[in-house]
């Protein structure tokens, strides 16, 4: 019986450091293959924080901090600056994110290394383009499943539900599968009263690592499908995926997004963040 209940705690421990991750194939010969899920029903996981320090190339942008589920925010305002003659591209930039709802980004794409400045203020976001003194303009109101069905650019409600976890709660309906070296978790949620599947999580058995996370609508449909890989591990505090590669489903769309100068979050709280507004933003924001 005690080693049951140090098996339990065991698994409940680094459960808790776990925050999203590796995107891959199956390991052949993975150790420690566990045949039992983990029991997680009616837990809840918590975020960890951590740093994203934007880069000197170009625009010098402040350093900010951020929690994981802010970070969701600023993936889905990468993806506006997606041109309509190409839709599917890679980036690679520093963030500085602010949680309540103004967001930094520095970042360059591979389509003719586009530079792109983000603000999000009262629920209108703007990307400008400076090479090319674009600025582009969005709401960040629009519904979720509609916006992904229309395939009009993503408002951060849609990559808020595809990219990182927010906090996890594993209801009573939820359920497990076991494969050779993952656990699926499967997270039902409940509309309506009516229950739909909106989660499959693939998580390694040997190092309770979520590898994969797919995300699909009331109707059944997958919406995103989202693989990490190339960790950074903050011991304790959990992982970041410093690679992402985010399918939406709806629209064919492909994201690649890359980050670097991850560090952990131990002096700023995670509420406390200004940045400073675009030089270019006002006299642009009038059309």
């Amino acid at each position: 019986m005690l080693a049951i209940k140090q098996f339990k705690s065991d698994m409940m421990n680094i459960w808790r450091r776990l925050l999203y991750v590796a995107a891959c194939s199956l390991c052949i010969g993975c150790a420690n293959t566990r045949t039992i899920p983990p029991d997680f029903s009616g837990k809840k996981q918590s975020m960890s924080s951590v740093a994203l320090v934007p880069s000197d190339i170009g625009e010098k942008i402040s350093t900010a901090n951020c929690r994981y589920d802010s970070l969701q925010t600023s993936y889905t305002l990468q993806t506006t600056g997606n041109t309509s003659d190409n839709r599917s591209f890679s980036c690679e930039g520093s963030l500085a994110v602010m949680i309540n709802g103004r967001l930094r980004m520095y970042g360059k794409t591979m389509l003719a290394g586009k530079v792109f400045d983000i603000l999000v203020k009262d629920g209108i976001f703007f990307v400008y383009l400076p090479k090319q003194g674009k600025l582009i303009r969005g709401s960040t109101n629009v519904p979720y499943y509609g916006t992904v069905r229309n395939g009009i650019a993503m408002p951060p409600q849609a990559v808020l539900k595809s990219v990182l976890h927010q906090s996890i709660d594993f209801f009573s309906n939820s359920f497990f599968e076991v494969e050779p070296h993952f656990f699926i978790a499967n997270l039902v949620q409940s509309r309506n009263g009516i229950n739909y599947l909106e989660q499959k999580l693939w998580i390694n058995n040997a190092t309770y690592i979520i590898e994969k996370k797919q995300v699909f609508d009331q109707n059944g449909m997958l919406v995103f499908d989202v693989k990490y890989s190339n960790f950074y591990d903050v011991g304790n505090q959990g992982v970041f995926p410093r690679e992402m590669n985010i399918v939406n489903k709806i629209t064919d769309e492909t994201f690649q997004l890359r980050f670097s100068n991850i560090k952990i979050n131990t002096t700023l709280p995670d509420t406390v963040f200004e940045l400073d507004t675009p030089k270019n933003i006002d006299i642009l924001t009038t059309d």
